[in-house]
């Protein structure tokens, strides 16, 4: 009986329907979005769960016919998603110096979507926004939580953190931070130029 009422329910409101429909359509692609992310999600937890205890982790890549380079693994990868960059960190550190502090905040502005201006003005942009960067670095969960608005929030928590640990010990912070600079023209162009390769 249920089944006829929705014929009916089909004939009689038409509009209502096909409103209806869409809705549950777009509500059930919604759906499936949020179940393939959050496990893909889990998969990379538990890849970094895995691994936390060791010192280093090492990657096997492969090159495609451009020489451009891809991590064989598909979850917890320095080209993966967010969550996955934002929890790897070099088993090397490295003090930050002048530059260091310069890049690493260019990076910090970049993964919050301060992305579209010029370096030195992403660099101000930390500058200005460097209180709740280390507040943010220093209490992710419980203070003003302002790396949750970050376009890319796993990644710009891992920089809240290491700028606050620079901001208290300076240049010399040894940071084990990957600093991302996009670039244009990269892999076999890069050997084209270094070999001056016409």
């Amino acid at each position: 009986c249920a089944q006829d009422e929705v014929e009916t329910f089909k004939v009689t409101h038409p509009d209502e329907w096909k409103d209806w429909t869409r809705a549950m359509a777009t509500a059930y692609s919604l759906q499936e979005r949020v179940k393939s992310r959050t496990m893909d999600q889990s998969a990379t937890i538990m890849a970094a769960d895995r691994f936390k205890d060791r010192d280093a982790i090492y990657y096997p890549w492969q090159f495609d016919f451009r020489g451009r380079m891809y991590p064989i693994p598909t979850n917890l990868t320095p080209q993966g998603a967010d969550l996955g960059k934002g929890l790897l960190e070099f088993a090397e550190g490295k003090p930050l110096g002048t530059d260091g502090a310069y890049w690493l905040a260019v990076h910090g502005a970049n993964t919050y979507g301060y992305d579209k201006v010029t370096l030195d003005n992403r660099v101000a942009w930390v500058q200005q926004y460097q209180e709740l960067i280390v507040d943010s670095g220093n209490d992710p969960l419980g203070g003003q939580l302002f790396w949750t608005e970050a376009d890319k929030p796993w990644e710009f928590l891992a920089f809240c953190i290491e700028w606050a640990g620079y901001v208290e010990q300076g240049e010399g912070y040894e940071s084990h931070l990957k600093v991302a600079v996009d670039g244009s023209c990269n892999g076999l162009q890069h050997l084209s130029a270094l070999l001056r390769d016409e």
